[in-house]
């Protein structure tokens, strides 16, 4: 998990920062917490959130108060993380989720900014990061369940609630 927290932060910040797309940059990392959250539970994603969130926040481009992104993403993966059985999801209802917690995410860390007297971004980029963040994380989190299912020995398994018969 820590090597695609790494790899996550380093996509966020010097592929995605130097895209010329409208508003922020799309939130790779945000994405890979909430992937890794539905995939391996609440303390996964806390865990993953937490070292994703503090990378970004020390990484050189970042000029923000320090653990203001690790605390938002620990929320952001621990959130996902809380979803009972997400392979009975429609791909649907994991777009709802995954826009719905980059929304949530996005503005815990503007009321932060705000508390702290940082610059606020532009509430018109609201929309932008939470369609970034929802296309991004269709894609990663089949990818992430497939690869903790095969290769992280002794994750929590998540079974599925018995269906009652009869």
């Amino acid at each position: 998990m820590g090597l695609l927290v790494v790899a996550a932060v380093l996509a966020q910040t010097l592929l995605a920062a130097r895209l010329p797309l409208p508003g922020p940059p799309v939130g790779i990392a945000l994405a890979m917490v909430i992937a890794i959250g539905l995939a391996g539970g609440s303390t996964s994603g806390a865990v993953a959130g937490f070292s994703a969130g503090l990378l970004l926040d020390v990484f050189p481009p970042a000029a923000t108060t320090l653990g203001v992104s690790a605390l938002a993403l620990l929320v952001a993966g621990t959130l996902a993380g809380r979803v009972p059985d997400p392979r009975g999801l429609a791909p649907a209802q994991v777009a709802g989720l995954l826009a719905g917690i980059a929304a949530l995410t996005w503005l815990l860390v503007q009321a932060l900014f705000w508390l702290l007297g940082d610059p606020v971004a532009p509430a018109s980029w609201l929309l932008w990061f939470v369609v970034g963040v929802t296309v991004v994380g269709l894609a990663l989190a089949p990818a992430v369940a497939w690869l903790l299912r095969r290769f992280v020995p002794g994750r929590r398994s998540r079974r599925r609630p018995a269906v009652p018969t009869g």
